[in-house]
């Protein structure tokens, strides 16, 4: 087991070495853990809370047209 995990150790630290030479960096991202019922709770209490909000829908609608004008981008 200790021998496996030394093999997958080396591989991801060859795998970041690569791309750190390809000018990537690693970065950290928190995002919200869903699978927690109090956070999602929380999540869609806040949802509830702007839906109706007409900025809100002034701002999706921002959004999509700026979306809309990079046409690289596939969603």
């Amino acid at each position: 087991m200790a021998e496996r995990n030394e093999k997958k150790r080396l591989s991801v630290a060859r795998r970041r070495n690569a791309l750190r030479s390809d000018g990537y960096r690693p970065v950290q991202l928190w995002v919200p853990d869903l699978r927690n019922l109090e956070v999602r709770s929380a999540c869609l209490r806040d949802l509830e809370a702007i839906r109706d909000d007409p900025r809100e829908r002034e701002y999706h609608s921002m959004l999509e047209a700026a979306a809309a004008d990079i046409t690289e981008w596939e969603y």
